[in-house]
């Protein structure tokens, strides 16, 4: 009878985990754009299809570049299936999904085997707040980070519950890569797993051979001293991060978002799916209760598991350097600064997990009911929120109306222009017309509205010389449209170009957005030269 019942569990189990994967997939393909920054990794192959490997060094990549992350895996993806968006949203699923599971290896490193079961289903069916302003599952955005930090974390623990030094070199290796891809693992995981072993030679060196823990802050050493030097110079090209404190006013009103994004990262509410700061501050109030109840039974716990300080210390200190980096850079926060916390919520999620495992019998009972409870409303908020997701048919691409601006280009006869990076979704058209139709972002003065010799971020040198024109170009275009980044005055921006390259041959409209056409060339036409050498 065991054995049946044992089979039955693994049977439910099975089924569980494939609806899990299942609905997460059908809400990333439903949720996920093909934006102009989804897409960097098809620009990328496309620039370096044309121009060599030397073209990248020419590209302008932001602070969080994702070069050796997963970039390499989708150039794999496009050299053996094609470039296709799908492979692409695809693979930030793939990276949500890893995510998840590798929260459930650390569980089963501790032996919280329960945990490690759990884990995975409850992470990959995150709420919509997670989904949408969070990033969980975007081919580029931190969520990749988060993958490459918690597989350091899982490697560490490993490392010190085998007392091998084995696994530093895999820490090291991970650490270089993500945090060359993105600085954002510096706080989030880099400086934790860094002050973890320190606090570890401190305290429970009886515990673990002290050479061990030294070989594994060597090797996040190591990566760090190869990040701050590009590997060496190697990626010279990448850009260096410069941060600088926010004022007293500014941190305030971050203070607010981070409520409201930490609330909305870990909602309980199922009907409520807004930004809005009350339901999110009671959800937090709930979450902290849980973390309270849990914390005063893990400290009776702590000599029995001597792995879980490492883990609790390990989240910590990551949600506190998040959290105070959030508040007190000097970057306004608002829609898109859930993506900064998921680390917070992955780890809380896990450390929860591990203790209410390890710790169960010492539970009573009626603490048990509430902790099922708590677990019970955060799946279920997350099931509710992206169920309308669901309802999209099969694993359709959603393009963002990236497909209807190439089909009004096509029908118009352009196939060469200019416009606001997020405006025109500049990248994104080139991208998924396969360079059929090449549109270059720019930026235009904010003063006279005309468009600048300044090369964007996420745009290459090449773009503002004459050698990417096609030979026989006839036509240019630009397309003009306020995304509240560029031309935020949309006369002053047709007045601009109109006085800065002469009155155009022909004027379109795509709803709000104004497309001008010329006849003639517009680089090196009254004061737009040709971007200079990198």
């Amino acid at each position: 009878m065991l054995a049946r019942e044992r089979k039955l569990f693994w049977f439910i189990y099975a089924l569980g985990l494939a609806a899990a994967i299942f609905l997460s997939l059908k809400t990333v393909f439903a949720l996920v754009t093909t934006n102009p920054d989804a897409l960097l990794s098809m620009t990328l192959w496309q620039g370096l299809k044309s121009g060599g490997w030397h073209w990248m060094t020419h590209f302008i990549f932001t602070p969080d570049n994702w070069l050796l992350s997963i970039i390499p895996f989708n150039f794999l993806c496009f050299a053996l299936l094609g470039a296709r968006p799908g492979l692409v949203i695809f693979s930030g699923w793939l990276v949500f999904a890893l995510a998840a599971f590798t929260c459930g290896a650390i569980a089963q490193a501790l032996g919280a085997r329960r945990a490690a079961r759990i884990l995975p289903i409850i992470l990959l069916c995150l709420g919509l707040y997670a989904q949408t302003l969070g990033y969980a599952s975007s081919p580029t955005s931190h969520d990749v980070t988060n993958l490459y930090g918690l597989a350091a974390l899982l490697c560490a623990l490993r490392g010190l519950a085998r007392k091998k030094y084995a696994y530093a070199p895999a820490v090291m290796l991970v650490c270089l890569l993500g945090t060359l891809s993105d600085p954002w693992m510096l706080p989030a995981y880099d400086i934790p797993l860094v002050l973890t072993g320190v606090a570890l030679l401190w305290r429970f060196h009886r515990r673990v051979p002290p050479h061990v823990i030294r070989e594994l802050l060597l090797g996040v050493a190591l990566a760090l001293v190869l990040v701050r030097t590009h590997l060496l110079a190697l990626l010279g090209f990448l850009p260096n991060v410069s941060t600088k404190l926010a004022s007293p006013a500014l941190a305030e009103r971050n203070a607010g978002v981070l409520l409201r994004d930490l609330g909305g990262l870990l909602n309980l509410l199922p009907w409520e799916h807004s930004d809005q700061l009350l339901p999110a501050c009671l959800s937090l109030a709930v979450w902290a209760a849980v973390a309270l109840a849990a914390s005063a039974v893990a400290r009776r716990m702590l000599p029995q598991y001597w792995l879980l300080p490492p883990l609790i210390l390990m989240a910590g200190l990551s949600a506190a350097a998040s959290t105070v980096c959030v508040v007190l850079i000097n970057v306004p926060m608002h829609g898109y600064s859930g993506r900064f916390l998921l680390n917070v919520l992955y780890l809380f999620v896990t450390v929860l997990g591990v203790v209410l495992d390890l710790g169960w019998r010492r539970f009573s009972a009626w603490q048990r009911v509430g902790f099922c409870a708590v677990v019970f409303l955060f799946f279920s908020a997350g099931l509710v929120s992206t169920a309308p997701a669901w309802s999209r048919p099969g694993l359709m691409v959603r393009d963002g109306q990236v497909q209807r601006r190439i089909e009004f280009l096509t029908k118009n006869g352009l196939n060469y222009g200019y416009g606001p990076y997020w405006g025109s979704l500049a990248n994104a058209v080139t991208a998924l017309s396969q360079g059929k139709i090449i549109l270059r972002p720019v930026l235009f003065n904010p003063q006279n509205g005309r468009m600048t010799r300044q090369v964007r971020v996420q745009s290459a040198f090449d773009w503002l010389r004459p050698q990417d024109i096609p030979r026989g170009q006839k036509t240019f275009f630009i397309w003009i449209a306020d995304d509240g980044e560029e031309c935020l005055d949309v006369r002053l921006c047709l007045a601009g170009v109109t006085a800065q390259f002469g009155p155009p041959a022909r004027v379109l409209h795509d709803g709000a957005a104004n497309i001008l056409v010329w006849d003639h060339t517009l680089l090196g036409f009254s004061g737009l030269h040709p971007a200079a050498t990198p």
